[in-house]
């Protein structure tokens, strides 16, 4: 299950030990209820328990993907067809990543309600189209530096201290405001973070060719 709220992963499965069934049922209702999406692997037709949790899930509205061997035909699992957002054949590890992409595309699209400005949910889209989100890019990230001031950073990778700013002419024009963005710049640097400005006229004029310089840029400084 995948919980978009800042958990990563919701693990309902496998074996639990020494733990009373009635607990390990309460733990995977309580991860449904809290995940955004639902990955199932189906290996077994009797897996009734795993098709009690699906249906509970598609009561709550969550988006299901159902993933199955090819020993397995979709005419024995005729109920996918109501169940399921997504179903993928094959070997596990394909399923779960298709899963995987599904996921963080359902979540780029989520986390658009947070971007402010045209500019913003511009680049956000074209990032998103490029997995820069499956790298933990994020929109609007808060952050507060040492000196005890708080700022929003349009786009940030938090573990790695990576921010993307996008500079719009409207906002950032007057003398008084760029002084600011030089001193919030400097602060956010003396804290280790590595911030990337694009212009609002670039953005506005190709979202994509800016997208695509941040992706060489987390490649190059986050990932690499």
């Amino acid at each position: 299950m995948w919980d978009m709220g800042g958990h990563g992963y919701l693990v309902c499965g496998g074996s639990y030990d020494g733990v009373p069934r009635h607990v390990v049922h309460a733990w995977c209702l309580d991860a449904i209820k809290r995940c955004d999406v639902i990955f199932a692997w189906l290996d077994d037709l009797t897996a009734h328990g795993t098709l009690i949790e699906l249906g509970y899930a598609k009561a709550l509205g969550k988006p299901i993907f159902i993933g199955f061997p090819d020993h397995l035909t979709f005419h024995e699992l005729w109920f996918a067809r109501h169940l399921t957002t997504w179903i993928v054949v094959g070997e596990f590890d394909e399923a779960w990543g298709a899963f995987s992409v599904m996921a963080s595309t359902f979540n780029g699209k989520r986390l658009l309600a947070q971007c402010e400005s045209p500019i913003e949910k511009a680049f956000w889209r074209e990032a998103v189209l490029l997995g820069l989100n499956r790298h933990g890019l994020r929109p609007a990230h808060s952050v507060r530096t040492t000196a005890g001031r708080l700022y929003r950073i349009d786009f940030a990778i938090p573990e790695h201290k990576f921010g993307i700013e996008l500079d719009g002419y409207e906002f950032h024009s007057n003398r008084d405001q760029f002084d600011k963005d030089r001193r919030r710049q400097r602060e956010l640097e003396l804290d280790g973070w590595r911030i990337v400005r694009f212009s609002g006229r670039e953005v506005h004029n190709d979202a994509r060719s800016c997208a695509v310089e941040a992706q060489r840029i987390i490649h190059k400084e986050v990932t690499g």
